[in-house]
């Protein structure tokens, strides 16, 4: 290799081999890499006269490409993780020591602390990080930063422990930047995040700057061995100034003029603050229905629909992507079979299409009844019931179950006397045709299962619908406006406000906490203590976010990794554990008990925190409107009942049980609202673990993107037969072993789950195939408890994804 190179500084100099070969042969050290292998395919991208940052860049680039065609996955990916980090670091340190003056360590964090602090101070006044770091006394704030980042003794976390592909996650999705190029290490995200997660402990709450500085140092480390993955506005925001901490919110909008334009005008501020958006439009009137006393007036739904799509465009997340929209609508709206057609751009005119839109149906199961027994099925307008006929005591908004069937039962017969002039007479089957039909073009509507959700939910009030994944959702009833210019502080609404947290399977299994009860206790009472926090200090959009927060404290830890959990287990019990048992031939109960054993001792120990809490804290108000409140855990395991209390007994002991019922009657909880699973499908990369709760796609994904090679796998590659991808998903019994792993997990989940299908067409290749699986899911999911279905994806026969995604949770 006898050729020149361009420096950092411009100066041009001969190659030397000797300054690369120790940065690989240091890069290697302890991992199974063939480095003559390496330098041939480095070969392939050299050239005379590239920058050392080039060379540097095409180290990267040789590497991750080996990871594709080798097996030793995991020693390729950390290989290349080093190369990154080194690049990465060597350019941190650089600019540091230029700009500051200071002392650097080869790590890339300053040496002394007064020079982090002057770092730090420069970027609060310029508006980019908080204010609320000065409040943390500076002797504390200096043992801290010497505890963690200490010149002779740093544990390097990322070095020592993660893949490239988490690095890279890190470093172009979550790290602040200033002219383009990042300003922070992510060990210094980590220690920053830390210290602002637990500082309303002090401040709020009474502890002293002891506990403090545990509880940071624990969370710390809980960061740095990636058990706890902050949702993605947390890793984003979690150390800026005006920080919005939640992920996204669901409003309603009342049936009025000022109602729609105070929507639209939170809408803006949410989707403009990265903020994903909810809406249930149920309230509104159909076409054809009377305004002002005359009938045939009213615009289609689909008009409304496009006014918020057109702003959530407008309002781009920060500019850097489109905001993220679900609207949802009842299935008896006279308007649904237009809705459906909402973003079907070959269909009626283009100018009134929402293709940006993630629809969503919620669906009572009385529908069902209408579908089973090929019945006529009317589709109403809602406004003419309560309003022109004047029967508001057959208003379906705010119920559900027997009394709702029981109503619209009662609204057939008012049409079928006469007494009724804006309805439609529809077949119910051909509403799911319809739904099916989108299912298969375009993965959506989402659906909403309003009986489970409300059934088995922890709160009296009714839930409408679903956030944008589907997992996330609490009573809201928004700000019915009588004067846009000055809305009264006690009028105002409240909207639902996701707080997520994600916890990673696997890593709490290969540490041994899902093995042992007191140390798992500690992780989520720690856990919900932070994320009780963050409610203090997170700056929402809107005022009714504050007003929803107040209320419910709703916050939720989400969970990634279930598929490498299988597989980590399969491995140390010799035994199968997975999504497919029936095609395997293996036990279903293994797996089932296997979930229960884990998301029920977490879901449990999860109350059991938040009883805890509110005896250190106080209950918030909307405990009272909680079924909490008469003994009732996660919306269905009443402590009045024998084969509950025996459940809760076995999974977390009877001292945990006695000290949550002692709890839970002196003090109630904190937040009501304490669980669910979210797609994860960002942060997982940054966990290195599968997405979610759901089946790998496939056990490795590349992708020739705009800033390089991007190479995933999954984390237990050597034990990929255990793996059950959705690539392999072939026979309905796959499906329906699936739809009762979901199942499962939802009997100990209190919020919603993003059950998310994915279906291989190599397989599922005629029509009459893909209608009979999505009868057979919907049918499944619906009558084993489960709150609502996500996104169908399809793999088509050329082995390509036909469905993208909303980024709002997911990213």
């Amino acid at each position: 290799m006898l050729f020149e190179v361009i420096k950092r500084d411009g100066r041009i100099e001969p190659f030397d081999t000797k300054k690369i070969e120790k940065v690989i042969k240091v890069c290697a050290q302890g991992l199974n890499v063939d480095l003559q292998k390496f330098s041939q395919k480095l070969a392939l991208f050299l050239k005379p006269r590239m920058t050392t940052r080039e060379i540097q860049h095409n180290l990267i680039t040789a590497a991750i490409s080996l990871i594709v065609t080798e097996e030793n996955k995991e020693d390729w990916s950390r290989f290349a993780n080093r190369l990154i980090l080194v690049d990465f670091k060597k350019e941190i340190r650089v600019r540091r020591e230029q700009k500051y003056k200071a002392e650097v360590t080869r790590y890339g964090f300053f040496v002394h602390f007064e020079d982090f602090y002057r770092f730090l101070k420069e970027y609060i006044a310029k508006g980019v990080y908080s204010k609320l770091f000065l409040e943390i006394p500076t002797e504390v704030f200096k043992e801290l930063y010497y505890r963690i980042f200490d010149k002779d003794n740093f544990s390097n976390p990322l070095w020592n422990k993660a893949k490239h592909m988490q690095t890279q996650k890190f470093i172009r999705s979550y790290l602040t930047e200033e002219d383009n190029f990042p300003i922070e290490l992510p060990e210094e995200v980590w220690f920053l995040q830390s210290l602002l997660g637990f500082l309303p402990s002090v401040k709020n709450y009474g502890r002293d700057w002891n506990y403090y500085k545990q509880r940071v140092l624990k969370h710390y480390e809980y960061l740095s061995e990636f058990l706890i993955i902050p949702a993605t506005p947390q890793m984003l925001n979690l150390r800026r100034a005006r920080a919005n901490l939640s992920s996204c919110f669901i409003l309603d909008v009342n049936d009025n003029t000022e109602s729609i334009v105070h929507t639209q005008s939170q809408i803006a501020q949410i989707s403009r603050n990265a903020g994903g958006v909810g809406l249930y439009i149920g309230k509104l009137r159909p076409s054809g229905s009377w305004i002002k006393g005359n009938r045939g007036k009213a615009n289609k739904i689909t008009d409304w629909v496009k006014i918020y799509e057109a702003t959530v465009n407008a309002f781009n997340q920060q500019g850097k992507r489109k905001g993220s929209l679900t609207v949802a609508l009842p299935v008896w709206h006279k308007d649904i079979l237009e809705f459906l057609e909402v973003i079907d751009l070959d269909i009626g005119e283009v100018t009134k299409k929402s293709p940006d839109v993630f629809t969503q149906v919620v669906i009572p199961d009385f529908f069902f009844k209408y579908v089973n027994e090929n019945k006529p099925f009317y589709l109403i307008d809602l406004y003419e019931i309560t309003h022109i006929l004047g029967r508001k005591d057959l208003d379906l908004t705010d119920t559900y179950g027997e009394e709702a069937e029981k109503r619209y039962n009662e609204i057939v017969k008012l049409i079928e006397e006469g007494k009724v002039k804006n309805y439609k007479k529809v077949n119910p089957r051909e509403i799911l045709r319809k739904i099916f039909y989108y299912w298969g073009r375009k993965g959506l509507p989402y659906i909403f299962f309003e009986d489970n959700a409300n059934i088995y939910s922890p709160f009296e009030e009714k839930i409408y619908s679903a956030n944008l994944c589907v997992e996330n959702f609490s009573p809201f009833r928004n700000t019915d406006p009588e004067d846009l210019y000055c809305i009264e502080e006690e009028k105002l609404g409240y909207i639902h406000t996701c707080n997520i947290t994600n916890v990673n399977l696997l890593a709490l299994y290969e540490q041994g906490y899902l093995k042992d009860t007191g140390k798992l206790k500690e992780f989520v009472f720690h856990l919900y203590e932070y994320m009780d926090n963050l409610i203090d200090i997170t700056d929402l959009p809107v005022k009714e976010s504050r007003k929803h927060n107040r209320i419910y404290r709703t916050v939720t830890a989400g969970f990634m990794g279930l598929a490498d959990l299988f597989v980590a287990k399969s491995v140390e019990d010799g035994k199968y554990y997975g999504y497919r048992w029936t095609s395997r031939r293996a036990n279903g109960e293994d797996t089932l008990r296997l979930i229960e054993e884990v998301f029920g001792k977490f879901a449990f120990l999860a109350v059991l925190a938040s009883t805890r809490l509110a005896k250190e804290r106080g209950k918030p108000e909307g405990f009272e409107r909680s079924k909490y409140k008469k003994g009732i855990l996660l919306g269905r395991y009443n402590l009045s009942e024998e084969k509950d209390r025996k459940l809760i007994e076995k999974l977390i002991g009877e001292e945990n049980l006695r000290e949550l019922e002692e709890n839970l009657k002196s003090y109630g909880m904190r937040n009501t609202l304490l669980l669910n699973c979210p797609p994860n499908t960002s942060t997982s990369i940054l966990a290195g673990v599968s997405a979610g709760v759901m089946p790998a796609f496939s056990l490795t994904q590349v992708e020739d993107q705009q800033t390089g090679l991007f190479v995933n796998f999954v984390p237990l590659y050597k034990y990929k037969w255990f793996y059950d991808t959705y690539t392999n998903f072939s026979s309905h019994s796959d499906y329906e072993n699936l739809t009762d792993i979901i199942a499962q997990i939802q009997r100990f989940v209190d919020g919603g789950i993003s059950f998310e299908v994915t279906v291989n067409h190599n397989f599922f290749d005629t029509g009459e195939k893909l209608t009979t699986l999505f009868a057979l899911v919907l049918s499944l999911a619906r009558r084993k408890g489960i709150k609502a279905l996500y996104y169908w994806r399809h793999i088509l026969k050329d082995k390509t994804v036909a469905v993208e995604e909303c980024e709002s949770c997911a990213n």
